[in-house]
């Protein structure tokens, strides 16, 4: 008996493992929704129905984030509003004020307020008589999405050239 793997309804290209009775795709699925199923030959070349199919989603993108401020600058006493936009949801991607993702330079940023599931803000407030610019930023493999893939970009806001700076 021979298996032979299908993918959404068409048969593809497959290696099958009768040790673990596994059937492993030649080449890589796409990314999305899929249902997947088999269907066995025998040695006459009878084919039986194709199983129930099982779904997956494939998902390799890794989660991106994207970092704004209220403010484009600010002078001594004002605080801005960091809103941290993810590509996707994260159920790791934390900052409690002194620990976490984030890394926070010229200043203190509040812990994160959970907007939704991709929308977080916090407060930035600078140092108080500092000349340091103020930098918000996220280095990469700092947070991932449901299916594990952690985020391979950095974000770092700055003002104008993008970084968070302080008048």
């Amino acid at each position: 008996t021979t298996p032979a793997l299908l993918v959404d309804g068409q048969k593809v290209p497959a290696t099958y493992d009768p040790a673990t009775g596994t059937l492993t795709p030649s080449s890589p699925l796409s990314e999305g929704a899929h249902q997947i199923s088999y269907a066995l030959t025998d040695a006459a070349g009878n084919t039986s129905a194709p199983s129930a199919p099982m779904s997956l989603t494939v998902d390799s993108t890794a989660p991106t984030i994207a970092i704004s401020s209220n403010q484009a600058s600010l002078s001594a006493g004002q605080t801005a509003t960091i809103t941290f936009t993810l590509s996707e949801a994260s159920s790791d991607f934390v900052w409690n004020g002194s620990a976490g993702d984030i890394a926070v330079t010229g200043g203190s940023l509040s812990a994160l307020t959970k907007v939704s599931d991709t929308v977080y803000t916090a407060t930035f407030t600078p140092n108080a008589n500092s000349t340091t610019a103020g930098v918000v930023s996220v280095a990469s493999g700092k947070f991932s999405d449901a299916t594990g893939n952690f985020n391979s970009r950095s974000e770092q806001r700055r003002v104008g050239k993008q970084c968070l700076r302080l008048c």
